[in-house]
């Protein structure tokens, strides 16, 4: 317990359950995207499928990690269907 008070103090905590479970939701999402639209040649669903897999790296707030996940969720969905 010493150690997580250490690392408090030095500023650095641990990721919610809920933004764990985030991070590998969408980047489960955007693998399997990745993987359909490298089957298909589509370059478009190629990029969102790499931000969907990324993304989680850069987002640290889970409100956000949750807001960005579901936009991008939304703009493959969009452009699968264009």
């Amino acid at each position: 317990m010493d150690a997580l008070q250490n690392l408090q103090a030095m500023g650095i905590s641990l990721p919610t359950p809920a933004a764990i479970f985030a991070n590998l939701l969408f980047s489960i999402l955007g693998f399997v995207l990745w993987r359909y639209a490298r089957r298909q040649e589509r370059q478009d669903l190629s990029a969102l499928a790499w931000a969907l897999m990324l993304y989680p790296l850069l987002v640290s707030d889970t409100l956000w990690l949750y807001l960005v996940g579901i936009a991008l969720c939304l703009a493959a969905y969009l452009r699968w269907r264009a």
